[in-house]
């Protein structure tokens, strides 16, 4: 046990938020009060934590506090709080899946939910559609055009892959154009 309180107080003075909940690095979030959440919101403890981007250049700084104002100024919510969109929206969800084969089948048991959206994208999938028993077949949503999918490109042929899918509001199939990526596996894990 005084193995573990030494690992945990060497940790804890050397990593910003070693052992710290979800809950607490966001703790002015409050779920049952709001369903707006900004994960890019400055004030949060979540991203108060680690070295300060001021290197002296004030380009990078100036470039980088932009984009911090784009996501900032963006509504992130619960999937099941999303409206659909008007005509002047695009709604898009993002995820790291960490398996899009395990995890299919919960959106479309939620489909009600995630219909709602006209993008779908999924990062960490996993999967080769070529070692799939039914191929793409196994991956289809209802009311979603077939996915854009990139095979998982690392080496180490752990992790990667993107699955992208269009919902079938949003445009007809002739008009969805799609390009091949031809990404380079890489050395990184």
């Amino acid at each position: 046990s005084s193995g573990i309180n030494a690992e945990y107080g060497c940790c804890s003075s050397l990593i910003p938020g070693y052992m710290v909940t979800t809950y607490d690095l966001n703790e002015s979030y409050n779920s049952s009060v709001t369903s707006v959440f900004n994960p890019y919101d400055r004030n949060l403890a979540a991203n108060q934590i680690g070295e300060s981007i001021d290197d002296g250049n004030s380009a990078d700084v100036e470039f980088l506090n932009s984009i911090a104002e784009v996501l900032a100024s963006c509504k992130y919510q619960q999937p099941k709080n999303i409206n659909s969109p008007s005509s002047h929206e695009l709604k898009v969800f993002s995820l790291n899946i960490r398996s899009l084969i395990k995890n299919v089948s919960y959106f479309r048991e939620e489909i009600e939910i995630f219909s709602k959206y006209d993008v779908l994208c999924f990062n960490e999938t996993n999967l080769t559609i070529s070692k799939l028993p039914n191929g793409i077949n196994d991956i289809l949503i209802d009311g979603f055009h077939e996915p854009l999918v990139q095979d998982p490109t690392r080496k180490s042929g752990k992790g990667g892959g993107l699955a992208i899918y269009v919902n079938k509001r949003v445009c007809a199939p002739e008009k969805l154009e799609i390009t091949k990526l031809n990404l380079v596996p890489t050395e990184t894990s």
